[in-house]
């Protein structure tokens, strides 16, 4: 991973992810970030620029950077939309979010392994 993030332009990408295969923000926050539909809709509307954000403020950047270079990274949100869908419960998505960002990412990853 580089140094820095250009924020504006990792945002726009997953933006455009997302709406290509009508995967919605709340999801995404839930199941990829940890974070709250609102939080997620603030981060990919006005992200702030690398350099001004603190260190906790860098981890959902470098959760969305891991997630785009991921190549099963669509699949992997449709499985958990499916199954949590299926289940009417979203706690299962959410149980990580206070995991650091390298182990929520892996954990995600080893869910749809299995």
């Amino acid at each position: 991973m580089t140094s820095e993030i250009d924020t504006l332009e990792l945002t726009s990408r997953v933006k455009d992810v997302l709406q290509f295969h009508n995967l919605g923000q709340k999801l995404f926050g839930e199941a990829v970030l940890g974070l709250s539909q609102g939080s997620v809709s603030e981060l990919l509307s006005k992200p702030k620029p690398w350099h001004m954000l603190s260190i906790k403020g860098r981890e959902p950047f470098i959760k969305m950077h891991l997630w785009l270079s991921d190549p099963h990274n669509v699949e992997r949100l449709k499985h958990y939309q499916n199954e949590v869908k299926g289940k009417g419960h979203w706690h299962i998505l959410s149980m990580y979010k206070n995991a650091d960002f390298h182990t929520f990412y892996l954990e995600i990853i080893s869910c749809h392994d299995e």
